[in-house]
């Protein structure tokens, strides 16, 4: 109906239709911007609220497993008391403590490396990836890379 009506009406006042045409044209274009932004604005907010949510949630679960651990220590308090009524030393009750191993910063990167050699042997090299790590996707990856990439070709 409005393409009828501009149409008409360019026969009439063809100067003025196409200045009115191009207003309209212009109009559309920013109605369309506008939208575009009001959608991502949208997006954005939606994403807040779920992570305002998951804030939440993590928040009531850590004081659920931080009420049980204060529980737990008590619990553990009262058996080591009633060890040493029945005559247990300080040495028999250490030895029935758990040890717990420490990780050192080496292990660490080891375990990242490793983790970053397998999913770059799954998914084929990274696009990029120096021509160092060859060594390490071939030894956990399962193929071994004998000629590079185009993505490291053209990095060389």
């Amino acid at each position: 109906m409005a393409s009828f009506a501009s149409d008409v009406l360019y026969v009439r006042y063809a100067s003025e239709t196409a200045a009115a045409m191009v207003v309209f044209l212009l109009w559309r274009i920013i109605r369309i911007i506008n939208a575009l932004m009001m959608h991502k604005q949208q997006q954005y907010e939606l994403r807040i609220a779920m992570q305002k949510r998951a804030r939440r949630l993590l928040g009531r679960k850590m004081e659920i497993i931080r009420t049980e651990k204060e529980m737990q220590d008590k619990h553990i308090g009262a058996l080591e008391d009633l060890l040493r009524e029945l005559g247990a030393s300080a040495e028999v009750i250490r030895r029935c403590k758990p040890r717990y191993k420490k990780c050192t910063k080496e292990q660490t990167n080891n375990a990242l490396k490793s983790i970053a050699a397998l999913t770059t042997g799954v998914m084929g090299g990274l696009v990029g990836a120096p021509s160092n790590f060859q060594g390490v996707i071939s030894k956990y990856g399962g193929t071994a890379i004998n000629t590079p990439t185009a993505s490291q070709k053209s990095l060389q």
